[in-house]
C-alpha cells in the first residue's frame, strides 16, 4: 500500500494521564511500566464487582453507566466493537482537546475503583472499602485530589504504532489527503504506542488543573 512508505506519524500525539504517575514516568519512560498490572488493579476489581447490587437491564439507576463499563472493562472476551480499548496497553491520540478527556478520568482502572468505592459506601457494602487496606498503593492514589495532565509526545515512527483494535495504524494515515483534513481526522484517531518513550524525550506537559 502506497501509505506503508510513510515513516513518521503526520501529526503530533499526546497521552492524557495523572500528574501524580509523573515520578514512574521520570523513572521508567512513558509506557516503560505497567502500574494497573503492578498494584493489580484490575483483579481488585474483578473481585469487588460481584458484590455491587446493580441489574444491568435497569437503565434508570443512576449509577448505570458508570458500572456499565466497570462490567465491560472486566470482562473476558469483550466485543472488539464496543469496547476496542485492552487494559495494560498505552493509548495515545491524536488531538490535544481527545487527551484532555482522558486525563479528566485518568487512569480509568483507578477512576473505575473509585467509583465502585463510592457505589459500594452508598449501598452500605464495607466489605470493599475493607479488603482496599490490601491494596496500599491503589487506596493511596485514588485519595489523592485530581491533577489532570496531558503529555506532547515527540515524533513517533509509525512502526511504533497501532490501531485501536492492534491492526495496521496506516489506514488512518491518507497522504493524498489534503493536510487540514487529514489533521482534522487524526484529531479523533487514538493508537496504541508499542515503545517507550524516555521522559528526556517528552515534549512538553500541560497540567490541567491550573
Amino acid at each position: 500500500m502506497e501509505n506503508q512508505n510513510i515513516k513518521w506519524y503526520p501529526g503530533t500525539l499526546f497521552h492524557g494521564t495523572s500528574a501524580h504517575l509523573l515520578p514512574m514516568i521520570k523513572e521508567h519512560g512513558l509506557g516503560g511500566k505497567n502500574i494497573m498490572q503492578d498494584w493489580k488493579v484490575m483483579s481488585f476489581l474483578k473481585w469487588a464487582y460481584p458484590y455491587i447490587k446493580y441489574d444491568e437491564y435497569d437503565y434508570s439507576y443512576h449509577h448505570h453507566s458508570g458500572l456499565s463499563l466497570i462490567k465491560a472493562s472486566i470482562t473476558e472476551n469483550r466485543n472488539p466493537q464496543a469496547m476496542n480499548f485492552e487494559y495494560g496497553d498505552l493509548y495515545v491520540v491524536g488531538g490535544r482537546q481527545k487527551a484532555e478527556s482522558y486525563a479528566k478520568t485518568a487512569p480509568e482502572l483507578l477512576c473505575f475503583v473509585k467509583n465502585l468505592i463510592d457505589i459500594a459506601e452508598e449501598q452500605n457494602v464495607l466489605i470493599i472499602k475493607e479488603e482496599l487496606q490490601n491494596f496500599s498503593k491503589i487506596m493511596n492514589f485514588i485519595s489523592l485530589p485530581p491533577k489532570p495532565i496531558v503529555i506532547e509526545l515527540p515524533r513517533v515512527l509509525m512502526k511504533d504504532l497501532e490501531d485501536e483494535n492492534g491492526g495496521s495504524p496506516y489506514t488512518m494515515v491518507m497522504p493524498n489527503f489534503d493536510p487540514e483534513v487529514q489533521n482534522v481526522i487524526l484529531d479523533q484517531e487514538a493508537f496504541r504506542l508499542k515503545k517507550t518513550i524516555p521522559f528526556s524525550e517528552i515534549t512538553k506537559i500541560y497540567d490541567l488543573s491550573i
